[in-house]
């Protein structure tokens, strides 16, 4: 079963979807929504993210890749974050204030914030978002189709050695 994710943009709650889109990137828009990067508590990053969107209501991304792990003795299926301690937060900096990012419990501080209370902290690009979204929609870091020794599911292989050799 697949652990639940806040979704890019609209913030539901939601698994992360398989689509077929191509990866691009457009050029880098300044104005509008910015992407902050708040630095979260490791291991709380989906609780965290629920939370900075039921309270102050800015859609969140969490990248996250699909893993197998043993649960009670079975090998199952979970989303981890791709960026451990780390979420993506849409604010747009001329009507909602980052700051408020600060009053929520695990998170610690905002990549690049400034000292002072002139200027916005560092932010990732929206092309960089997007193009994470797109990656993770097609499967980019789904590591449960890739088997221990690096072999892809349906992988063709030939034996080289041993009483298979040959086939």
């Amino acid at each position: 079963m697949i652990e639940p994710i806040i979704g890019p943009i609209t913030g539901r709650v939601l698994a992360p979807p398989k689509t077929t889109k191509p990866l691009e990137c457009g050029p880098v828009s300044y104005s509008g929504p910015l992407w902050h990067v708040p630095v979260v508590e490791s291991g709380a990053e989906i609780d965290i993210a629920e939370d900075v969107h039921k309270e102050l209501g800015f859609p969140v991304f969490l990248p996250a890749e699909r893993v197998w792990t043993a649960k009670r003795g079975r090998r199952v299926q979970v989303a981890k974050p791709l960026f451990i301690g780390y979420l993506f937060v849409r604010v747009h900096p001329y009507r909602e204030d980052w700051g408020r990012l600060l009053d929520i419990d695990g998170v610690h501080d905002v990549l690049g914030r400034p000292h002072t209370n002139d200027g916005h902290p560092a932010y990732a690009p929206t092309t960089f978002v997007e193009a994470m979204r797109r990656a993770q929609d097609m499967g980019a870091f789904d590591r449960t189709k890739i088997a221990p020794d690096g072999f892809r599911i349906n992988d063709l292989v030939r034996v080289s050695d041993g009483p298979f050799a040959g086939f």
